[in-house]
């Protein structure tokens, strides 16, 4: 779950959509890889003593499943992270970009969906979720600034492609906080849906009740599971799992 716009709704996605799929009986993990105070693990506190975390892990402390705790949503997982992982940007390591990759792989948990939250900046820890992960979604607002920021994020995943993980396709792109049915949100996922076929393109509406779930370290399906936000996100789930199938 990658943008590097700040405000991008990319924390909100990586949570409900979580939950969405885990409400399907899918395990769900959510790996927190963004260092700030209001990351996923903000919103949904492990529910178990983990140490440091996803630091353990960059420190070979322990291992990705160590380091995974419960949530209170039944089949939905976290690897939390808190502002101590600044360090891992702060000290690069040699090989820093590829610690996720190779714990990913040395993985015995039985999980069947990885989302790793990415931080809004491009950096070490950015790039080495990238290098691990088999699809990027990209969520944004409906904003032209969001479109035309996309660029830069292109042009990085263009480099991780060439120089660690030539696999990475692009799953989906998600956008959040719509108004309603304008025509400026019509033209904006009909232009998505042109220029990236192969993904799944979906948008979830604006909702104060999202932010009122934020501050119940709930997801929205919990804290409002016959809304419309919740049902966008169950729609977006199903649309995923039914691409992964085919």
């Amino acid at each position: 779950m990658i943008n590097q716009k700040g405000g991008s709704t990319k924390t909100t996605t990586s949570i409900n959509l979580g939950a969405a799929l885990a409400a399907t009986g899918l395990r769900v993990r959510i790996i927190d890889t963004d260092p700030q105070e209001g990351s996923a693990t903000h919103w949904l506190p492990p529910a178990d003593q983990v140490g440091r975390g996803l630091l353990d892990v960059y420190s070979d402390d322990r291992n990705l499943d160590q380091a995974t705790s419960r949530t209170s949503v039944p089949n939905l997982y976290i690897v939390p992270s808190w502002t101590s992982l600044r360090a891992v940007e702060k000290e690069r390591d040699a090989g820093s970009e590829l610690v996720l990759r190779a714990a990913l792989a040395q993985s015995e948990a039985p999980i069947d969906i990885e989302i790793v939250d990415c931080p809004h900046t491009l950096d070490v820890l950015a790039i080495g979720a990238t290098g691990a992960a088999d699809e990027l979604i990209i969520p944004v607002q409906a904003s032209e600034l969001d479109v035309v920021g996309m660029e830069e994020l292109l042009k990085m995943v263009k480099k991780v492609r060439a120089r660690i993980n030539p696999d990475l396709t692009i799953a989906a792109i998600i956008v959040g906080r719509v108004k309603g049915n304008s025509g400026f949100d019509r033209a904006l996922l009909a232009g998505f849906r042109r220029d990236y076929p192969d993904a799944v393109v979906g948008s979830v509406v604006d909702s104060v009740r999202m932010r009122e779930a934020t501050a119940a370290h709930q997801p929205i399906n919990v804290y409002e599971p016959g809304g419309r936000a919740a049902r966008d996100f169950a729609e977006i789930a199903e649309r995923l799992i039914a691409r992964g199938e085919s």
